[in-house]
């Protein structure tokens, strides 16, 4: 069919009409469609408590018209506090859900929903092992120690449930070193003896902790809390003697000394004492006891019960006190445990004692003022068949190599009578 010339003009406006028509009713359905399409700016939001116990974000509802009104609640305002315009106040942490209700020009009501996590912070952080008989100078090369750490966080709890924590072992002059190193599980391992800075620093993310490690001078804010310390890595296998005393022998540092005494009643006493790194009479020391005719202790159950009755924190302190004329002594970790050392059945008894104010009068030198000395200590008994064997350990936390810890426990089990 063909058209005339004003017939295809008349055409072409009926067509441009009918394309102008179907736009504008594309548009309100569009229109119409994104009224309908509320939908919020965040539908899962994790907050930090921060500073002061307040992290806060705006909900946003996307598509709101005029004429619209909200109404915002918290399912839980302990977790998450909200008010008219959809601003969110983190309060404690947990989880709960932020609900906002629209109200259209209709009076029908859309419901729209946020999930809020609230994640604590730690504020402060103490580094240390995660075994309560390590210390911090009783460590050898080629051994891994696992750490630990105890932490407080702006919601008051001890638990951390979301912060990144980093560990790095440093030289002792605080500089980047490749003999030691401590692995994303806090896990510590040193390929060479020497003084080492272990450190451990929290962060809220990981994000936060890799931003860190790019500029640790600009990025300095992101980090939560830290902690170090400082320990001395020995070699395991030292070279020894033996040593003997009215028939007994063991295997001690050729470096220690050795003295030994005995009593009228028979009792074997042997002191051990040890060389810190600057060469001096160190204050750990080991001391041994071999009382003959105690039958009481051949009954190892009985032994450890006696330990735990006699070895409270009460009398601890009390004879730490006597002994350094201190002010005052706190005794913390005190445990008793069974141990099976070379066949031996032992009682281990292990407890810190921390010491404030000492005053030692001095006979033949001047005396003796030290502010505060902690101490770790053990205690190995058992009975042989015919004496009963006390080994005791009185660990200062010096660096002495090798560590009078591990040396004390090695004794406990090769300690022999000479026959």
């Amino acid at each position: 069919m063909e058209f005339s010339k004003k017939h295809r003009i008349r055409l072409w406006v009926l067509l441009a009409l009918a394309f102008a028509v179907l736009g504008t009713v594309k548009g309100n359905r569009t229109e119409a469609a994104e009224e309908e399409a509320l939908t919020l700016s965040n539908a899962a939001v994790i907050l930090y408590l921060g500073e002061g116990g307040v992290s806060e974000q705006q909900l946003v509802v996307n598509g709101l018209q005029d004429g619209m009104q909200t109404k915002w609640s918290s399912k839980d305002p302990s977790v998450v506090g909200v008010d008219e315009t959809g601003w969110i106040t983190a309060t404690g942490a947990g989880k709960t859900v932020v609900v906002c209700e629209i109200a259209g020009k209709d009076k029908a009501v859309t419901t729209l929903k946020a999930s809020v996590r609230v994640r604590d912070n730690i504020t402060e952080l103490a580094l240390g092992f995660a075994s309560a008989a390590q210390r911090k100078n009783a460590l050898y090369c080629g051994v891994d120690y696992p750490l630990a750490y105890t932490c407080k966080t702006v919601a008051g709890t001890n638990q951390n449930t979301s912060n990144v924590i980093y560990y790095e072992a440093l030289s002792s002059k605080g500089k980047s070193t490749e003999k030691a190193a401590v692995s994303e599980e806090g896990v510590f391992r040193a390929k060479n003896c020497g003084t080492y800075r272990i450190k451990a620093y929290a962060f809220q993310t990981a994000a936060s902790r890799d931003k860190w490690l790019s500029d640790r001078s600009k990025y300095a804010k992101y980090v939560l809390a830290e902690d170090g310390m400082t320990v001395t890595v020995v070699m395991k296998n030292f070279r020894t003697v033996s040593r003997e005393a009215y028939g007994f022998c063991m295997e001690l540092p050729e470096s220690y000394l050795f003295r030994s005494e005995k009593e009228e009643d028979g009792t074997i006493n042997i002191a051990v004492n040890a060389y810190n790194t600057q060469k001096q009479i160190a204050a750990s020391n080991i001391q041994v006891t071999l009382e003959s005719c105690v039958e009481e202790a051949a009954d190892i159950d009985r032994l450890a019960s006696t330990m735990k009755k006699v070895y409270t924190k009460k009398f601890l302190a009390a004879s730490w006190k006597k002994v350094y004329g201190a002010q005052k002594a706190t005794v913390t970790k005190l445990s008793v445990k069974l141990l099976t050392i070379n066949g031996k059945k032992i009682v281990r008894l292990n407890y810190s004692v921390a010491l404030d104010d000492i005053f030692i009068e001095m006979k033949e030198a001047a005396d003796v003022k030290i502010d505060r000395m902690e101490f770790y200590n053990t205690i190995y008994s058992w009975y042989d068949g015919e004496h009963h064997i006390t080994v005791t350990v009185n660990d200062a936390l010096e660096s002495i190599q090798p560590n009078i810890s591990g040396v004390a426990e090695k004794l406990a089990g090769t300690l022999t009578e000479i026959k």
